[in-house]
């Protein structure tokens, strides 16, 4: 893969983990608090969940940053395979096996959100994993002669 795809590539992948901040934060979770017994209010686990997210994509904006201006291919191959790895991180906060987001009413703002972040980590790791297939490329002369 030449240089300039290799960076197309990283950029969009740059743009996947940003976009995933942007909405974990912006859109974030239900603005519906919960009362405690103390008589304060917290937030709800969704809320939680989408600073989680925000936090794993600005993680991956790093490691996405870094792999696309590497010129090294074990240094592409390891940034690639940590974004990727980030990537299904920040897919799997939204569900119950981490952090999962509401059920109640009114928590249709966090299934949206959910989906979303769920889109573009499909996007994301899409293109981690054509990076992590591409990172050297003496390793696949005959793919490369197509980008």
């Amino acid at each position: 893969m030449n240089d300039k795809t290799w960076q197309m590539v990283g950029i969009i992948t740059i743009a996947c983990s940003i976009g995933m901040a942007l909405v974990a934060m912006i859109k974030g979770g239900c603005p519906i608090m919960i009362d405690t017994a103390a008589g304060g209010s917290v937030p709800m686990r969704c809320h939680w969940a989408f600073r989680a997210v925000a936090l794993v994509s600005c993680l991956s904006a790093v490691s996405a940053i870094t792999a696309a201006v590497s010129r090294e291919a074990t240094t592409r191959r390891l940034t690639a395979s940590m974004t990727l790895m980030l990537f299904a991180g920040a897919a799997l906060v939204p569900t119950p096996l981490v952090i999962g987001i509401c059920a109640g009413e009114g928590a249709h703002p966090c299934h949206a959100t959910a989906l979303l972040v769920w889109a573009i980590c499909a996007v994301g790791a899409i293109t981690s994993i054509f990076q992590l297939a591409k990172a050297d490329p003496k390793r696949t002369p005959h793919a490369n002669r197509f980008l």
